[in-house]
């Protein structure tokens, strides 16, 4: 099977300001990509405690998050809309911070999209990184792990068993999913490659072209590779591609030729959008890397 392409929307930050959804989702398809992809804050903070995952520090965040009063549009509701804009693109999510969501709430938005969507919704999710933020929405940082254990557990029990039966009452959690949705999970440590291995559909990492990323990629690969021997499912290998500077054209699709051939079913790669010719030549240069299929 031929590897996919994906194209991140940037939710957060000015471009939705100024491109209305719809016309940003026209063009990745045009640019033949397969799918797009947003990612998820609830809030931001001014001078975090934590430093992001991939940042050199707190003081130094990577452009994504280092404006905390920049717009975030929510991730979900960017989903719905776009899976409206276009019928051949599947719409996922780059990562969503599931411990910090209602799992109920969850499992009734997405199995909506599923059916909205015919089966175009992929829900990539993480644990995530910033304790302001959970302590800000009300959720226990230090218990993110197991809670994300638990809410896939409760996930998957709630698509599939929509009739919920506590203290004796029935609750009904429809529609359940027509299609399904698959559950891809984020991280890049060995734990969570771990973790992917044992509870995902697949696996969505994380490639950063300022640091030994070819290296790195093949010993997380090997990792999925050992803690899944054995598992009979179908499982995805995804991963997404950053560099420092957006606008490094070169740079990305450098990164790109130089991971294509490890074995990914998909790759997403984030383009500067600084304007739709760009974005859309970026799309086919990288399409011209892609291996043929074996």
């Amino acid at each position: 099977m031929t590897m996919q392409l994906g194209c991140i929307i940037p939710n957060s930050g000015p471009l939705l300001s100024r491109t209305p959804l719809a016309e940003a989702v026209a063009v990745v398809e045009e640019g033949g990509a397969d799918s797009i992809w947003f990612s998820d804050h609830l809030v931001m903070m001014e001078n975090p405690s934590d430093a992001h995952p991939y940042s050199p520090s707190a003081k130094e965040q990577v452009d994504r998050v280092s404006n905390a009063a920049a717009d975030w549009n929510e991730v979900l509701t960017c989903m719905a809309y776009a899976a409206a804009c276009t019928d051949k693109l599947r719409i996922g999510t780059a990562v969503l911070v599931l411990p910090q969501r209602n799992t109920v709430e969850m499992a009734k938005v997405c199995s909506t999209l599923d059916r909205l969507s015919k089966g175009r919704c992929v829900l990539g999710i993480g644990a995530g990184w910033l304790r302001d933020e959970f302590e800000f929405v009300g959720y226990d940082f230090d218990s993110r792990y197991p809670r994300l254990e638990e809410q896939v557990r409760l996930l998957r029990e709630y698509w599939t068993n929509p009739r919920q039966v506590v203290d004796g009452k029935a609750f009904y959690l429809t529609p359940a999913p027509e299609y399904g949705v698959p559950l891809l999970l984020g991280g890049n440590k060995p734990q969570a490659l771990r973790r992917a291995a044992r509870l995902g559909d697949g696996w969505l990492g994380l490639a950063m072209g300022y640091t030994s990323y070819v290296e790195e990629t093949a010993e997380q690969l090997a990792i999925l590779q050992e803690a899944g021997a054995g598992i009979e499912r179908p499982f995805q290998r995804v991963i997404r591609l950053a560099v420092k500077d957006r606008n490094d054209e070169d740079g990305l699709l450098t990164m790109f030729s130089e991971l294509a051939g490890l074995g990914f079913d998909e790759m997403i790669i984030e383009p500067s959008w600084e304007s739709a010719d760009r974005v859309i030549n970026l799309l086919a240069e990288a399409r011209k890397l892609i291996p043929a299929a074996s």
